[in-house]
């Protein structure tokens, strides 16, 4: 168990989920910013008429459109400064969305192409036609080596002016490529939009280490991730069976009590318990094709 600590978390579901399974007295999560590129931290606010997007696209869920309406008011500067923590907890799944550029005479901006949007391109697309816009998607990987590592060397550098580096966690899992359902392990067929992601989030976070220097604690993807498809969310590819959680939780709770500890002998220990537990399963090729 811990003390009390306070967190600000960048990045997707798999580094907010798994504190669920601690005691939520002893960890206040003071900010989640989900579903923004990274590579967009630093805009400017966009205009006030794009936020009537808000009401234009159907989101799934009133937290979905509140990502966009954060995405379109504020920038990293600001929740560094004003949702500042003990903790700062960070995934590079943000790096992989492709982004939205749009453009009309001398104004451009950008806005990251989220679950909800991608569902609803030809809205979003017709939305800004209709107000003289042009739009250009972005696909992530057309995004070169040199801007990825600008984009980083720059979030690194506004962060080392909030965070000492025994306060930075950085997150490194890995897309599952296996998920379990009525006890068979079965595989998910869009291997190569997972292949394409996990290639962008193993650049980005050897990036980061290399611009937060590697004093910061890794978290690092057991060799054998399977996601649930009995997860709350649905199944997915980042939505992992409970053991896995249960992993970066001991991994958090290690960090905060004892910032030495070695996580690499809980990394191995959870790889034998994973293995044990659900590698007895029978094996097939899966049905499920889900894109990002």
């Amino acid at each position: 168990m811990i003390d009390q600590v306070s967190v600000l978390i960048l990045g997707c579901c798999m580094s907010r989920d798994f504190l669920e399974f601690q005691n939520q007295s002893a960890i206040q999560i003071n900010k989640f910013v989900s579903q923004n590129s990274f590579h967009l931290l630093f805009q400017e606010p966009l205009p006030e008429d794009i936020t009537k997007l808000k009401d234009y696209i159907p989101w799934k869920t009133k937290w979905n459109s509140s990502c966009f309406e954060l995405e379109c008011t504020t920038n990293l500067d600001y929740l560094l400064r004003n949702y500042k923590s003990d903790f700062l907890i960070f995934d590079t799944y943000n790096m992989a969305f492709d982004i939205l550029e749009i453009v009309k005479n001398s104004l451009k901006f950008y806005l990251t192409m989220s679950i909800d949007l991608c569902e609803n391109k030809t809205a979003l697309i017709d939305f800004f036609s209709s107000q003289g816009f042009y739009t250009r998607i972005i696909y992530s990987e057309e995004i070169s080596d040199y801007m990825l590592e600008k984009s980083i060397k720059n979030i690194s550098s506004l962060i080392k002016q909030y965070y000492k580096p025994h306060q930075i966690i950085l997150n490194t899992f890995e897309m599952a490529k296996l998920y379990t359902c009525n006890d068979k392990l079965l595989n998910f067929k869009n291997d190569f939009n997972i292949k394409k992601i996990n290639k962008i989030m193993k650049k980005s976070n050897n990036l980061f280490v290399k611009y937060l220097g590697d004093e910061i604690h890794l978290i690092k993807s057991p060799a054998n991730c399977i996601a649930n498809s009995n997860h709350k969310w649905g199944l997915y590819n980042l939505h992992m069976i409970d053991e896995y959680y249960l992993y970066l939780l001991e991994c958090f709770n290690n960090i905060v009590n004892s910032p030495k500890k070695d996580l690499r002998r809980i990394k191995i220990r959870f790889e034998n318990i994973i293995q044990k537990k659900y590698y007895r399963l029978s094996y097939q090729m899966g049905e499920q094709d889900y894109e990002y």
